[in-house]
């Protein structure tokens, strides 16, 4: 069928949404014709252009119909919904983590879309984290989190067992241990393997945000447009495309396990990232080999960013500096900690509750990598040996 042309009338309306055509009843017999809850074909057929070749584009197509995306995003994106209706092929499946920095971005529309063309979408609000691990084992749906910043409040029951599902939920061959059975008196052992869509104000932490790919959304600007994303004419396109999309990985599955198995991942210095790209990679390598640099650029600029979130990561690449600048073999604690607050791109000088770091916060952080303060050759002074920087910034820098 030839790409049923889009209607040229738009209106823009508030709060971020979308413009949307007018359409007018049509009249017969001097009658008004009663307006019909279901969508006729031609306005199906023209929210997906039929002139894509491929999964891909189509996938593309449907979420830049709705949502303001970037290139890199849409494809990321898209990808990750095709193999999330294989994600049993995989070892590893990532989370897929939609941010914004504040409200009105487009978070909950986002999931609603993703909820027509994911394989069994289930949303999680209201439900229990008891329910919901016996939801996974069960069903292995494509799980929803919307709210997700609640996460980030430590002490919270509900909280610590979602983080525990999440941290968990990406491999497949992980697992964790509830009290079940006749009087929850026999010990089960669940797999949360499954698709996780996460969706939150705010930035993940350092353990969650290494399980993920992040798509950050803004608010839309007023000179970008986009459909109206109305229910009842929505949810029949997205489930033709969810049927085409499985009908894609029903033809196409042997093909993507088989190159899951021989891919090299990209040569990125993030090696849990390379990793958590592999299954997209493989789809990519299927439904468009072409388009691989698209991907591998994406995944060069996102493993520059993920090393950024990290402090410890942040404090190995200025302590490197600073021994640089000083052509230093020892450093002491004092003056180590003078040149770290006088960095105003590193958070060092409001550290310690908003005053400069401390040396026992120093220690603390450089610990993890058995970096620890030593008095300097005369004794007098305790401080930090270059030599013992060497191992953690050629493995982490």
């Amino acid at each position: 069928m030839p790409p049923t042309p889009k209607p040229k009338t738009r209106t823009h309306e508030g709060n971020g949404q979308a413009p949307s055509p007018v359409h007018e009843e049509k009249k017969s017999g001097g009658k008004g014709r009663e307006h019909s809850e279901k969508p006729s074909q031609d306005r199906r057929d023209r929210r997906v252009s039929r002139s894509t070749t491929g999964v891909l584009e189509e996938t593309e197509a449907f979420l830049q119909t709705y949502m303001v995306l970037t290139n890199s995003a849409t494809l990321v994106v898209a990808l990750w919904v095709i193999c999330a209706w294989i994600f049993q092929t995989f070892d590893r499946f990532p989370h897929l983590a939609i941010t914004s920095p504040e409200k009105r971005c487009g978070k909950t529309r986002f999931l609603t879309l993703l909820s027509y063309i994911c394989r069994d979408a289930m949303n999680s609000a209201n439900v229990s984290p008891a329910i919901l691990y016996r939801l996974i084992t069960q069903r292995r749906p494509t799980l929803l989190l919307d709210e997700a910043q609640s996460l980030k409040r430590r002490g919270s029951e509900s909280s610590e067992v979602i983080r525990e599902l999440l941290n968990a939920g990406i491999d497949k061959h992980s697992v964790v241990y509830r009290m079940g059975g006749k009087g929850y008196k026999e010990v089960e052992e669940l797999n949360l393997f499954s698709p996780k869509v996460i969706a939150l104000i705010g930035d993940l932490d350092d353990v969650l945000s290494d399980r993920c790919l992040p798509i950050r959304l803004e608010r839309k600007k007023s000179t970008e447009t986009v459909e109206k994303a109305r229910s009842r004419l929505v949810r029949p396109v997205g489930k033709h495309l969810a049927e085409t999309i499985e009908q894609w990985c029903e033809e196409n599955g042997d093909k993507v396990s088989e190159i899951y198995d021989e891919i090299e991942p990209f040569n990125i210095e993030n090696d849990r990232l390379a990793e958590l790209l592999e299954p997209l990679q493989s789809v990519l390598s299927v439904a468009d080999g072409s388009r691989l640099g698209e991907l591998q650029e994406y995944a060069e600029t996102l493993g520059q960013c993920v090393e950024k979130q990290s402090p410890k990561i942040q404090l190995l690449a200025a302590c490197r500096n600073i021994f640089r600048e000083r052509r230093a073999k020892h450093i002491d604690t004092e003056d180590l900690l003078s040149e770290l607050v006088k960095r105003p791109e590193d958070p060092w000088a409001t550290w310690s509750g908003g005053e400069p770091m401390t040396a026992r916060a120093l220690a603390h952080l450089l610990q993890s990598f058995n970096i620890k303060p030593e008095k300097n050759r005369q004794q007098k002074a305790r401080g930090y040996f270059r030599i013992r920087f060497t191992d953690a910034w050629a493995r982490y820098l």
